[in-house]
């Protein structure tokens, strides 16, 4: 369940984020206020309660595979601007699928 989840882990006032979100679906809205992903299928994808739960746990990198196509949203930051404190940066990497006709990018170097 994402509300024990997102409950477990900020129940401590030391949690900063996770350093690693990986989900099947994108994010819904993913690339509002960054780059577009290319292709309007992939802006018309996504889930709310994955937005949900990465605005929540903050990853430092969030990679999903779901949408068959690659995409590297610009980075960005999960906290409300002049009402909290800076957070890192995360950043969300979507991966095609291994062997796909196009060669678009399957696996990435951290």
């Amino acid at each position: 369940d994402v509300i024990d989840l997102k409950t477990s882990l900020q129940s401590t006032s030391k949690f900063k984020g996770v350093d690693i979100l990986i989900t099947s679906c994108w994010p819904k809205g993913v690339e509002t206020f960054g780059n577009s992903p290319g292709d309007m299928t992939s802006m018309k994808c996504g889930s709310g309660l994955v937005s949900f739960l990465a605005a929540s746990l903050k990853p430092r990198y969030h990679f999903a595979g779901l949408q068959k196509t690659s995409y590297e949203r610009l980075p960005y930051r999960n906290h409300a601007v002049l009402q909290e404190t800076a957070q890192h940066v995360s950043r969300f990497i979507a991966l095609a699928d291994v062997g796909n006709t196009d060669k678009k990018k399957v696996s990435l170097r951290i």
